[in-house]
């Protein structure tokens, strides 16, 4: 009897039981893939998801496009038009076609190099190379015969031409285009695949017999040539191990090369119409995972490094026609691309038998490639029939609830929430508790129940009236603020309550905010009128300002010019906390409701009872304009400091939300979101926005199951529901800007929406990264966040492989890094190996930094992270998988 087997940690992959020997012994006539396959897949149909994944937008391309990469570093996508000779460049952000590239006659293959900065065109007819430059067509290279197939080894300079017409394999170098060698192939090559920790290229042959040539990329010359069956269509392997994986639809086997055992092979024969047809490797845990795709059954069968399949390991789609694959190992996603339809399959790659992991993705007519841009959390898929491409956000958003308690029949309708990037912490405060909510551990700790207290911890308070809360990143001090009685400071650590003596008991504090010039902290007595300035590393008492009015307030802060922004009672108030005085009064029309500042912009934004929304210039204090609103429920104000556009949440009154986008530039309508049209927009009590990924997320308080937050993708003015599970609501939302984790606090829950499809924090991930602050003198602390006076900073940035394997060819060789998530695009940083360890470092100096809070983002690749198997749609595997980080963070502050 057959029996699948789930794994436990979420993994889809499986070690097999049996030994090899074992294993290999049965391999001769009987099936060693999954005979249940299709009663499985016809179940999992059943229940199979529509669309999880957003379609953002299609694009109009050239004739016939059939490649496209991806350089996340440069946020363009490159596709081929074999039909019009010719490359569209896309703008992976605004997702516009930016420039269409004259490149040489029958362009079939692509290849991107980030780390020379260069992306290859083979020619087919032309018989060059294109060399593109970023948006530039450089000169020729002149290769002769047919170019079909690219793949580059960045860490050697060399890109290796796969030539049908002449039976070889040019290797070239990889900035200057200079022939470096030529090495004959004897068989017509049809794919091959560069493994670019050992330097080993392998070349699938085929034609009146089969082989795989192995090309050592160091020496420039055959290792040896192995024979296999005929009709090989795709070929990937393991960067550590050095076995390569091999499949034929012609003789339906799936080949296993370990070439660390003086290159055996054995050979697994599929069930009757399995017809195996693409192979991909995926780096992403830490022995590997080897997936091969049948298009005769519709199953996605895998392994783990050895390259044995083991009898029931598959993910079963249900849909024949499968002729491409390619991986994500970053957010451990894989695509299957479907031969002949206009779909393609998006799998999760967790559990195999959770329908929730498969998703179908419409596209345009005849899908011919796919890629992932990983960093932005896309996928583009071209489509051959009708020249376009379609774009979709793939962010999984996995969600996992962390249970408070059962609050839901307490009437509650507000709460207050924020994180610390420093500490992957998210505060959540609810009538007389402060909830500490860790997210790895409620990640880990998920399980699929009902009320799992998973990473939570209750601090209780001393009241039920609360009233605010704020995180001092620079001290992992959280404050909360209590409407009657003593004010608590939190110590992050230790998650210890002590009342706050430094203010009078007596204070009714109804707003917190934290200026990170001088760290300070802002608190606001609304029974007095007072503004308490304390400092943030002793508590002290520094200055209390008197406004003259005690009020409901908001407050915000402008660290660049250290100063606060006191909203009430028909005015904002600006303050200079580290002179403890009044500045100005700006006078407005009614009761402020809600602020937001643009630092970059030097833009305050202020929604107020009278239906208006007034923009202020917080480098002169003056009105710059007044925007009149139609709707007098208010509930909500945002900014996006990538693009300057701010946000407004509204009610018209009669139970429809509205969110308006409005231009930052010229103070007017972008866009009206309206429920009317977007079912997605239950309500808009919040709005948190991503600046690295450029997304609006809307947050409800109704208890809905059809979307609890609304995620806006500013570029394309896509609306995607995300759903629920335990908890209809998302009254106060917070963005973890160091983890990407969006936290929404709603009736008895926390939402915790991940931006991977792994949520335990235990996933391996094929390159680590980690990044700290280098001391000078003008460091203030190094711990719990780094804190400095100086404005040009360094940083340490520190990569390892985590391939499973000692190896110190697997040190990951080129990082990129930007600041803040709004900066263009990421710079490179040549990793350097660090001496004794398997791990590469490179030291980053900013420079022109503003006073305040930062995040330094950064991320690493390990040779080429985008290469394309081969050229023709109907004959490979559309790409290799990339050996590419999840993007890490270290957030700090420049003070005054």
């Amino acid at each position: 009897m057959i029996v699948h087997r789930i794994v436990k940690d979420k993994c889809a992959r499986v070690r097999p039981s049996a030994s090899r020997s074992q294993r290999n012994a049965g391999a001769g006539n009987q099936s060693r893939f999954l005979r249940l396959a299709a009663f499985l897949a016809c179940a999992l149909l059943l229940a199979l998801p529509g669309n999880a994944a957003t379609l953002l937008t299609t694009l109009g391309v050239g004739s016939k496009p059939v490649q496209v990469v991806v350089n996340s570093s440069a946020h363009l996508a490159y596709v081929v038009n074999e039909g019009s000779n010719s490359v569209s460049v896309i703008d992976t952000e605004t997702l516009k076609v930016t420039k269409t590239l004259t490149v040489g006659t029958g362009p079939i293959a692509i290849a991107t190099n980030p780390a020379a900065g260069l992306v290859y065109v083979g020619n087919s007819t032309a018989g060059t190379i294109s060399p593109i430059k970023t948006t530039t067509v450089q000169a020729a290279w002149n290769v002769g015969g047919t170019p079909a197939a690219l793949a580059v080894d960045g860490a050697l300079g060399e890109v290796y031409v796969m030539d049908t017409a002449r039976n070889q394999i040019e290797i070239l170098d990889d900035t200057k285009g200079t022939l470096l060698k030529t090495i004959s192939t004897s068989l017509p090559p049809t794919a091959m695949a560069v493994n670019v920790v050992a330097h080993t290229l392998f070349v699938a042959c085929s034609g009146g017999s089969g082989s795989v040539v192995v090309i050592d990329g160091a020496q420039k010359q055959i290792v040896t040539t192995i024979p296999v069956a005929t009709g090989t269509t795709s070929i990937s392997v393991d960067p550590i191990t050095n076995v390569a994986v091999a499949v034929s639809p012609t003789a339906n086997l799936h080949t296993t090369i370990q070439a660390g055992n003086g290159f055996a092979v054995s050979t697994q024969t599929g069930d009757s119409g399995a017809k195996p047809f693409a192979t991909a490797y995926d780096s992403s845990l830490p022995n590997g995972l080897f997936l091969q795709a049948d298009t005769g059954d519709g199953n996605v069968f895998f392994s783990d490094g050895s390259g044995e399949v083991t009898l029931g390991d598959a993910y079963f789609t249900g849909f024949q026609g499968a002729n491409g694959l390619a991986i994500s190992p970053s957010t451990n996603q894989m695509v299957v691309v479907l031969g002949g339809t206009d779909a393609v399959i998006l799998v999760d790659l967790l559990n195999p038998l959770f329908p929730s992991n498969y998703h179908i993705l419409n596209s345009g007519l005849g899908v011919a490639g796919v890629a992932f841009d990983p960093i932005g959390s896309k996928l583009f898929i071209t489509n051959m029939a009708d020249g376009t491409v379609c774009v979709y956000d793939i962010s999984p958003r996995e969600l996992v609830d962390a249970y408070e308690g059962s609050f839901d029949g307490n009437s509650i309708n507000f709460n207050y929430i924020d994180s610390n990037p420093a500490t992957g912490m998210v505060y959540t405060l609810r009538l007389g508790t402060l909830f500490a909510i860790n997210e790895a551990a409620a990640g880990a700790g998920a399980d699929g129940t009902r009320q799992n207290p998973a990473g939570v911890t209750a601090i209780p308070l001393g009241t039920i009236n609360l009233g605010s809360v704020a995180v001092n990143v620079a001290t992992n001090k959280i404050y909360a603020g209590i409407n009657a009685g003593a004010t608590y400071v939190v110590d992050g650590q230790t998650n210890v309550a002590t009342p706050l003596t430094s203010i009078p008991s007596s204070a009714n504090i109804g707003a917190i905010a934290v200026d990170y010039a001088t760290n300070e902290i802002l608190e606001w007595d609304s029974i007095t009128g007072n503004l308490f300035v304390l400092d943030g590393s002793t508590n002290a008492l520094l200055h209390t300002v008197l406004t003259g009015f005690a009020e409901f307030a908001s407050l915000v802060v402008d660290p660049v010019h250290n100063l606060g922004y006191l909203g009430g009672v028909n005015a904002v108030y600006v303050v200079d906390p580290a002179a403890g005085a009044l500045v100005t009064k700006i006078t407005l029309g009614g009761q402020v409701f809600a602020e937001a500042i643009n630092t970059d912009a030097n833009r305050l934004y202020v929604l107020d009872g009278s239906k208006k929304l007034t923009v202020i210039d917080t480098s002169t204090h003056s009105v710059v304009t007044t925007v009149s609103l139609p709707f007098s429920q208010m509930e909500s104000l945002a900014v996006n400091p990538n693009s300057g556009n701010y946000y407004i949440g509204m009610g018209d009154g009669n139970g429809v939300t509205h969110v308006y986008e409005m231009s930052g530039k010229k103070n007017k309508l972008v866009t009206d979101f309206s429920e009317k049209t977007i079912p997605a927009l239950t309500g808009a009590a919040s709005l948190c926005v991503n600046p690295l990924t450029n997304v609006v997320y809307v947050g409800s308080v109704f208890n809905t199951s059809a979307s609890v937050v609304a995620a806006i993708d500013e570029q394309s003015g896509t609306v995607t529901a995300i759903p629920p599970l335990y908890d209809g609501a998302a009254q106060a939302m917070t963005l973890d800007m160091g983890t990407g984790v969006l936290a929404a606090a709603g009736y008895s829950y926390t939402n915790l929406f991940f931006p991977t499809s792994g949520v335990s924090g235990k996933d391996s991930v094929p390159i680590a990264v980690t990044g700290k602050g280098v001391q000078d003198a003008q460091t203030i602390a190094t711990s719990p966040l780094f804190r400095t006076h100086n404005v040009k900073p360094s940083f340490k940035v520190t990569a390892a492989g985590n391939f499973g394997l000692s190896s110190t060819a697997s040190v990951p060789t080129i990082g990129f890094y930007q600041l803040d998530g709004w900066q263009g695009n990421w710079k490179t940083a040549k990793l350097k190996p660090v001496s004794g360890t398997l791990t590469s470092a490179a030291t980053v100096k900013l420079s022109g930094l503003s006073i305040g809070l930062h995040t330094l983002y950064f991320y690493a690749a390990l040779g080429d992270v985008g290469t394309v198997q081969a050229g023709l749609p109907s004959g490979n595997s559309v790409g290799n998988s990339a050996a590419i980080s999840p993007v890490g963070s270290v957030t700090f502050t420049v003070e005054k």
